[in-house]
């Protein structure tokens, strides 16, 4: 595991935390440990990129007040902007929370610029859970690749509805078949080989033109793909932006070359 996964401090946050105390990092498997969560004794409570629901919020708002996500958005479907912007009010940092958005737009805009093949091209951040798992338009990994210039494939928001992702029946296996394919997974070695080896996907141009680019969750590249928060996405842009450059070409022989798990620390 990464250094920082456990405390859910990556490198990228770091500097931020300072000296501080590293966070404690509860579980919500069975529901949110509502008795852990009192006894930090918060000030206030953050859900705006969560599941809470209803009875959820109610309980939470006797321990503290609460900032849930807003009514109109599905379950973990707040782009990191609103989530920054919406902390930013909350804690009384309105300015800071702004420029800090616009300084990470900045950057995304430049590597969008510094890529014009991007624009149109289709793309896609995939996992094995559940058989093939594709994250939708409205979830953070969709919204990153969007915001580069890339679209998704056609008709994949109608597949997850109200979710921010859905599993792929076996006929549907041709949603796969992008320009950029980026797997989450646990382990490069032996996943990528299972996935390469799967006779639907291996007919595929995403995998025969080496299109496809695989991150271990626990590695750095693949923790920012997850978090994609204002702190993580330039560190996302220095590392994963160059894969998909090398992999949008669909030429076999561009290596798409992995980076290191300790890269742009």
């Amino acid at each position: 595991m990464e250094a920082g996964a456990a405390s859910a401090v990556w490198p990228w946050a770091q500097d931020e935390l300072g000296g501080a105390a590293k966070p404690a990092v509860l579980t919500n498997t069975d529901g949110y440990q509502f008795e852990k969560i009192a006894a930090q004794r918060p000030d206030l409570i953050i859900g705006i990129y969560s599941e809470l629901t209803q009875a959820d919020y109610a309980t939470l708002s006797k321990i503290a007040p609460v900032v849930a996500q807003p009514k109109d958005t599905i379950d973990y479907g707040v782009s990191w902007q609103d989530v920054t912007r919406t902390v930013g009010a909350a804690v009384g940092r309105k300015a800071q929370a702004e420029k800090i958005v616009a300084d990470v737009e900045a950057k995304i805009a430049q590597a969008k610029a510094a890529n014009p093949k991007f624009a149109g091209a289709t793309a896609l951040m995939a996992t094995t859970w559940e058989g093939y798992y594709v994250y939708g338009s409205q979830d953070a990994r969709g919204r990153f690749l969007t915001a580069l210039g890339f679209k998704l494939p056609a008709g994949l928001d109608q597949l997850t509805g109200k979710e921010f992702g859905v599993s792929l029946s076996r006929e549907r296996t041709d949603l796969l078949d992008t320009d950029v394919l980026v797997w989450l997974i646990e382990d490069h070695a032996s996943d990528k080989a299972k996935i390469q080896s799967d006779p639907l996907y291996a007919k595929l141009n995403v995998k025969t033109q080496a299109r496809d680019i695989y991150l271990e969750n626990e590695e750095l590249l693949g923790g920012a793909t997850s978090f994609v928060t204002a702190l993580s996405v330039p560190f996302l842009l220095d590392g994963l932006v160059p894969q998909m450059a090398a992999a949008v070409d669909g030429d076999p022989a561009t290596q798409v070359v992995r980076a290191s798990p300790a890269a742009s620390k």
